[in-house]
């Protein structure tokens, strides 16, 4: 896999997108007994104590006294900014398998820590900035080659467009650049750029409808392409806490001699550890020659 196809794949902006589903019955704000790694007190309903005051921005009840939405860990991200002030960091590990068909060789690789800073400058702005470390194995026949370094650094910004009403979704817009920093086997040498599009929908029984589309120019030595991607997910709140979701999203190059499309479903489950810690485990299949044959990965988020 090319090092840009790579970083789509993790989720067209280095993260695999989204926590964007809500909670059935969500329990109450952490309270001041409650700091960050301590878990929900689902007892604590009619507590008079109020919620932390994170910062400044915590008076006007957003977003400290909501559960945090997260970018993890599904492709689609979240249709919402984090807000005013507040500092997000999400990360994980993803493991792949690719059988190729093509030449016959085993590709596996590890993907960490596939960390992304969240900072919401105003309202509806937040400033993105990720980095991520790759290690890669190649077994063709009785040999085999490894090779590892980091990944291009992501700089992007999150801007929300509209909030949901009825059946308009709730929008936003992603600005991305990967800037050429990376090992020589895992970068382009150039800077890329990309646009993803997200919108979601709340549905009854607090299930909720999502999907992002997008692009993301790519170059591999004299050539220049566009790889568009395109995602639809389903978010189910299991309990309180638990939440699981499932997933469509393909890879379509354009541009090239010969394009390779890749398609893609997964699932995953999230658990909120307490409204500013989530925790949360995926898997998928690709179900086309072109793409990877297996990838799963777990990983965390938290404000502060």
């Amino acid at each position: 896999m090319s090092p840009r196809m790579h970083a789509i794949l993790l989720g067209s902006a280095l993260c695999a997108g989204a926590g964007q589903f809500a909670l059935a019955d969500q329990p109450p704000a952490a309270t001041a007994q409650q700091a960050l790694w301590q878990p929900l007190d689902l007892d604590a309903a009619d507590s008079a104590v109020q919620p932390v005051q994170f910062s400044e921005y915590a008076d006007d009840g957003s977003p400290w006294d909501e559960p945090l939405v997260t970018d993890r860990p599904d492709f689609t991200e979240a249709s919402s900014t984090v807000g005013r002030g507040v500092n997000q960091i999400e990360m994980g590990y993803t493991f792949f398998y690719d059988d190729r068909e093509s030449d016959g060789a085993i590709v596996r690789e590890h993907s960490a820590p596939e960390i992304i800073y969240r900072r919401g400058l105003t309202d509806g702005a937040e400033l993105r900035l990720g980095w991520n470390y790759t290690w890669e194995r190649t077994q063709l026949g009785g040999a085999a080659d490894t090779v590892d370094g980091a990944n291009d650094l992501y700089v992007g910004t999150k801007l929300d467009v509209a909030q949901g009403h009825c059946l308009v979704p709730e929008q936003a817009v992603v600005l991305q650049w990967f800037v050429p920093t990376g090992a020589d086997a895992f970068t382009t040498d150039e800077v890329e750029f990309g646009v993803n599009y997200l919108y979601s929908w709340e549905l009854a029984n607090d299930w909720s409808l999502a999907g992002s589309t997008g692009f993301d120019t790519l170059t591999e030595g004299e050539d220049d392409s566009v790889v568009w991607h395109q995602s639809v997910a389903v978010g189910v709140p299991l309990s309180d806490c638990w939440g699981m979701y499932g997933e469509y999203f393909g890879l379509y190059d354009t541009q090239r001699a010969v394009n390779v499309d890749q398609h893609f479903i997964n699932g995953g489950l999230t658990y909120l550890v307490n409204y500013n810690l989530q925790l949360d485990f995926r898997a998928g299949i690709g179900l086309n020659d072109d793409s990877t044959d297996f990838f799963a990965g777990t990983g965390a988020s938290f404000r502060f």
